[in-house]
């Protein structure tokens, strides 16, 4: 008779064990749902600005060497490749420029 009773609490054990690591899992699960539904809502809305920020924006931008220049990190098409074409742009008008005051 000793193994079956041997063998009947480690099996309550085990259960034991089993409940604990349940309720485990489903806090976790419950913690991860939280989380999911925190990221879900939406980002704060971005802070408007004013025209006299735009204007001031604006006026910076032009005075920058690239000039009035909006890279797009999401674009899928590398940062240095947008920078080559925003210079290549550029540099085009300028010699277009220059030809047109050049000309006779």
């Amino acid at each position: 008779m000793f193994p079956t009773r041997y063998y009947l609490k480690t099996e309550e054990k085990l259960q034991k064990e089993v409940a604990k690591l349940r309720k485990k899992l489903n806090a976790g699960k419950q913690e991860k749902e939280k989380e999911e539904m925190a990221a879900e809502r939406p980002a704060p809305a971005a802070t408007t600005e004013t025209d006299a920020e735009k204007k001031a924006k604006k006026e910076r931008r032009k005075k920058s060497v690239l000039g009035d220049i909006d890279l797009d990190e999401d674009s899928g098409v590398p940062i240095g490749e947008q920078l080559k074409q925003a210079l290549v742009k550029t540099l085009t008008l300028s010699l277009t420029l220059t030809q047109a005051l050049l000309k006779p």
